[in-house]
């Protein structure tokens, strides 16, 4: 599956060649997903999935874009819009997350527009011909296996949905269901484990990122993501539902994604995952690595 556009850019991050080496996804096994499929799927082995829907340009072929006349009754939101840089965003964040934790995540991002399907809705919902509902299974086929495996050898573990948004171009913003699709991590460790220093948000926090809601709002702060509470993805795939893991959706504000500071972006959100991959998921750091091929997360 070819990577030039997020490979460019992982190389203009000054991070060096072996890394991307150790990204490539090896040949396809046989319960992978079709070479033909727009979806770039790196199965990894940290009980991490990073999941990138809505960052793809790619017009399938003979796919017929979606029509807000043309949608399923019930659709509370249309939106054909591509959240710009959120696939970079998820590949530099494996490519550094990979050093720092030294295995690499699980990656599966959506290379096609998300005018033709839409994979952070319902399969009713998501698209409107068999090109676009293809597409759409095949990420989701891909999503399923991630999860199955992090559960099959780990038991648990975390997906991170990214996406952008415009309405707080300074924010990261949350989703979660409030609280609903990390069920099993707040049950187990408590709120600090989302909103806490060793936690995600937390760190990002530390590193001078504006959290929505923020982490120290109202005393039950979990009922109060009412900006973007969580799509379909975290809401399949949470910790709520019988075969899920932890999900988490973070919306990121266009100054995150901007050309200048998307590789911040990664190193601060990497950062921040490692942090809570120690504390919360039991990864210990890897070997210190040699000089040439270190990178800082």
């Amino acid at each position: 599956m070819p990577i030039s556009r997020r490979t460019v850019l992982v190389a203009a991050a000054g991070v060096v060649t072996p890394a991307i080496a150790e990204l490539e996804p090896p040949a396809p096994a046989p319960e992978s997903v079709s070479p033909s499929d727009l979806v770039t799927v790196h199965r990894g082995t940290l009980p991490i999935i990073i999941s990138a829907p809505h960052g793809g340009g790619a017009k399938p072929s003979g796919g017929v874009a979606r029509t807000k006349q043309n949608q399923t009754a019930g659709q509370s939101q249309f939106v054909t819009v591509m959240d710009t840089g959120t696939a970079e965003l998820a590949s530099l964040l494996a490519v550094i997350l990979t050093r720092a934790l030294g295995a690499k995540p699980h990656l599966i991002v959506a290379d096609f527009h998300r005018r033709y399907a839409d994979p952070n809705r319902a399969p009713d919902l998501a698209s409107q011909d068999p090109v676009g509902a293809h597409q759409y299974a095949a990420f989701h086929k891909a999503l399923r296996a991630g999860v199955d495996d992090i559960r099959a050898a780990h038991g648990r573990g975390l997906l991170i949905d990214i996406h952008g948004q415009k309405r707080e171009p300074n924010a990261i913003v949350r989703g979660t269901r409030n609280g609903e699709t990390v069920r099993a991590l707040l049950k187990t460790h408590g709120d600090e484990a989302l909103t806490g220093p060793k936690s995600i948000l937390g760190a990002l926090a530390a590193a001078g990122c504006r959290i929505l809601p923020p982490n120290d709002g109202p005393q039950e702060p979990l009922a109060h993501e009412d900006l973007f509470d969580g799509g379909y993805i975290v809401s399949e795939y949470g910790s709520h539902n019988a075969h899920g893991i932890d999900a988490i959706q973070l919306e990121f504000g266009t100054e995150f994604r901007a050309p200048d500071r998307l590789v911040k972006t990664a190193r601060d959100l990497a950062t921040a995952v490692a942090c809570f991959a120690r504390a919360y998921l039991g990864l210990a750091d890897p070997p210190p690595a040699d000089e040439e091929n270190r990178i800082d997360p």
